[in-house]
């Protein structure tokens, strides 16, 4: 999984969805596999969701949309990584879906290669060789 690609998306629940809500909120971070159809690749699921003050359709457009002007190019700045560096990195059919309802909260799903092999396991020392994944 890339470095980093789930710290915006948390950090913005805590900086927007909750930034009215003193107590009760919620913040759930979700993985699981899901597997292709007829010669599509397995997915890796990651879905954060929130229970915070929710977003307009016209928010999620603005975020979801490639920058038009170097105004706008701060706005959404950490969003934007996440969504470029999917594209940049994997391609399609990945990339992130948003789901969003004003006052009930956030789904960000987000859909990766699913891999399990060498790349995905390394070797450390402890006190005797062990392999972790």
């Amino acid at each position: 999984m890339i470095r980093l690609l789930l710290q915006p998306i948390v950090e913005n629940v805590f900086v927007h969805a909750f930034s009215d809500k003193r107590n009760n909120r919620h913040l759930e971070i979700r993985g699981s596999r899901q597997n292709g159809h007829e010669g599509e690749p397995d997915l890796l699921i990651i879905e954060i969701s929130d229970n915070g003050c929710g977003m307009h359709a016209s928010v999620i457009e603005r975020i979801m949309k490639p920058v038009a002007h170097a105004d706008e190019e701060r706005q959404h700045i950490g969003m934007r990584s996440v969504l470029r560096r999917i594209e940049l990195i994997h391609g399609e059919p990945y990339g992130v879906q948003i789901e969003s309802t004003v006052g009930e909260g956030t789904l960000v799903r987000l859909r990766l290669p699913y891999q399990i092999g060498e790349d995905s396991c390394r070797e450390i020392q402890v006190t005797e060789r062990s392999r972790f994944c």
